[in-house]
């Protein structure tokens, strides 16, 4: 029954055909109930998880260790201020 829904669902939304740098499948794998991606082959969920590491890596190389928690101090001090 599992194939089958899997079967079913990929005929309708064409999940196989998307890129791996789609947003839905991006979400999907930063999501705790979908982060397995059980509807796509082990092939494409690698490379899902490699794009994931690949933004992480863009979003953090220009900030030092530790720099999201700075960032995230400043706003909170600003909007004690305000």
């Amino acid at each position: 029954m599992k194939k089958t829904l899997v079967t079913e669902i990929d005929s309708r939304w064409k999940l196989s055909l998307l890129e791996p740098s789609s947003i839905y499948l991006l979400s999907s794998a930063l999501d705790q109930r979908f982060k397995q991606l059980k509807f796509l082959p082990k092939e494409k969920k690698d490379l899902v998880y490699i794009e994931v590491v690949r933004w992480l890596n863009i979003y953090t190389s220009d900030r030092p260790f530790g720099g999201w928690k700075k960032s995230r101090q400043q706003a909170i001090e600003k909007s004690r201020k305000c």
